[in-house]
């Protein structure tokens, strides 16, 4: 979870309880509570580290901050803007963490091996790319492959004279 949605949780000192897997009890404070370093950092092709996935999540979770700041000083009901903000907020949390990135490994797997075993290879697209007929990649929109999980396109949504290339 963000820091701003744990500091609400927090007690005077800033600290949050929480359950140690043994069941023992136990305060910490928020500012690194469940987080692991680099979690989405991507590697470019060059071996560069590149954190576009969480500077868009850091500013959902901005978006996310401002709402629910709203509602902590009493703000209430919410404004259009405010329940589609928090409610797109709200719906990303549902894509963060292991469970989610190992969902999007085997649905990455399952699509690449459906993709191959439909003959991918034999489509008119691949031969006009073959042929020279499509663009040169220096145009093309570059997916990176994160060490850990699925891919994800470096320019998103990709433009319509874009091609993607698996790198």
């Amino acid at each position: 979870m963000p820091r701003f949605y744990l500091e609400a949780w927090a007690d005077g000192n800033g600290r949050v309880a929480m359950l140690r897997r043994d069941g023992r009890e136990v305060k910490t404070g928020t500012r690194a509570l469940a987080v692991e370093k680099d979690f989405y950092t991507a590697e470019s092709p060059e071996g560069e580290k590149d954190s576009t996935v969480e500077e868009v999540l850091a500013s959902w979770d901005a978006r996310g901050a401002a709402v629910h700041a709203a509602f902590l000083r009493g703000e209430f009901p919410p404004s259009a803007h405010q329940r589609t903000e928090f409610g797109l907020w709200l719906g990303l949390q549902w894509l963060r963490g292991r469970s989610s990135r190992q969902l999007g490994r085997e649905s990455f797997d399952l699509i690449n091996k459906l993709l191959v075993n439909l003959g991918l290879g034999e489509h008119p697209v691949s031969k006009r790319a073959a042929e020279g007929e499509l663009q040169p990649l220096d145009k093309a929109v570059r997916v990176f492959r994160h060490p850990n999980g699925p891919s994800f396109p470096k320019s998103f949504p990709p433009r319509p004279e874009s091609r993607v290339e698996i790198v």
